[in-house]
């Protein structure tokens, strides 16, 4: 449902790419200007406290300090807002409508109108496969009619304004404190202008693609999408890629393995504590599986116990069966996501590891069966 990156046309993808709208997406887009303008911050680790915004605190070092936390606390306080707008967005509004989901803004209806023209069209076909055709079609116009256009009037009529308030009502407390912080206040403004362009962006995600196929992508083009898309939404994220991919097939699931580039490019962002850290990609040929290891290098001080402690920790998790429900959450953390990706394996063999290496790298090593990202499987699923 959306399309955002834009990579070199000779890739095939200038005008294409669709794939699952992500929290962590959605929260990045939304975050970006923002964070460009430097008035918002990062949670605490582990805590509901926002980070110090030390950039506004040094910038303002001529103030009282008294003066400076209040400016600090607004921040902090305008960060919490803002996070909560967009949870609402992703958790409340971009859902499937439900007895749990009563604000979700998909809901589709079938129509006294559609359910006649479904009739009417339906007696001349014979068969099946034409039948479930027409089926889709109507499908797909009821999503674009009853769903994706409310998502977009939604966005223009209530989300805009919401943000704004959020804005104004910062710029008016920054007033009502001091009137000697003029450049806080034109990053304010700026950043208001970016938040309603990147409004204008995700409105564009939710509209249907000219084509409902997947192309086919060699593995590599795959991995540039997920590269790109972390880009996208992380623009100081650079890292120093270097492949060893061998010729394989060209796949048509850009859900799954961009997913999980997605997800380990967005980790590496996070936590490799280097700017622009060097990054492995190795893919293995297995026959029906494909075995695919990423490393990434990590500063010195990024491995500690506590750390080493937290990965053992998600990987029990992940062996106890967390990755079979822990996703159904948003808020999950990103290795059981990947294990709930890769699906479920009857061999016997672990299908993903991960962990800092003899190297001091971060690794990990996964196998995805090749199945999984072919026609067969696609067209299984429509």
């Amino acid at each position: 449902l959306f399309r955002e990156c834009t990579l070199n046309p000779e890739h095939g993808l200038d005008t294409y790419l669709s794939m699952r709208i992500r929290h962590g997406t959605l929260r990045g887009q939304l975050r970006m200007p923002l964070e460009r303008e430097r008035i918002i911050t990062q949670r605490e680790s582990g805590s509901k406290d926002y980070k110090p915004n030390m950039y506004w605190i040094e910038a303002h070092s001529h103030l009282p300090p008294d003066l400076q936390f209040r400016i600090d606390q607004r921040l902090a306080k305008f960060s919490n807002d803002c996070d909560s707008f967009i949870d609402r967005i992703a958790k409340d509004l971009i859902q499937i409508r439900s007895n749990d989901k009563q604000q979700g803004l998909f809901d589709i209806v079938l129509t006294s109108v559609g359910a006649w023209y479904l009739v009417r069209q339906s007696k001349e076909i014979t068969d099946f496969d034409d039948f479930m055709d027409l089926c889709f079609d109507l499908f797909w116009a009821s999503v674009e009619e009853q769903c994706l256009k409310k998502v977009r009037q939604v966005i223009d009529n209530d989300l805009k304004k919401e943000i704004n308030g959020l804005f104004d009502a910062l710029a008016a407390d920054i007033d009502g404190l001091t009137k000697d912080v003029p450049s806080l206040h034109s990053a304010i403004r700026t950043g208001q202008t970016g938040a309603q362009q990147a409004l204008d962006r995700v409105k564009a995600w939710f509209q249907l693609s000219q084509s409902l196929g997947n192309p086919k992508l060699s593995f590599e083009h795959l991995v540039d999408i997920g590269l790109e898309c972390v880009k996208t939404i992380h623009r100081d994220f650079d890292p120093i890629l270097t492949r060893n991919i061998p010729d394989l097939p060209q796949f048509i699931s850009l859900p799954v393995v961009a997913d999980i580039f997605i997800i380990i490019f967005d980790n590496i962002w996070r936590h490799s504590g280097v700017e622009r850290p060097k990054v492995y990609v190795s893919v293995s040929n297995l026959g029906s599986h494909l075995r695919i290891i990423i490393e990434n290098e990590v500063a010195l001080a990024v491995r500690t116990d506590e750390v080493e402690a937290k990965v053992m920790r998600i990987k029990k998790s992940i062996l106890e069966g967390a990755y079979k429900t822990a996703v159904r959450s948003e808020g999950g953390t990103g290795f059981i996501k990947l294990r709930k990706i890769i699906g479920e394996d009857t061999r016997e063999l672990p299908v993903m590891n991960f962990g800092f290496n003899a190297n001091d790298r971060f690794f990990v090593d996964l196998e995805l069966s090749i199945m999984e990202m072919s026609d067969e499987v696609s067209h299984r699923g429509r």
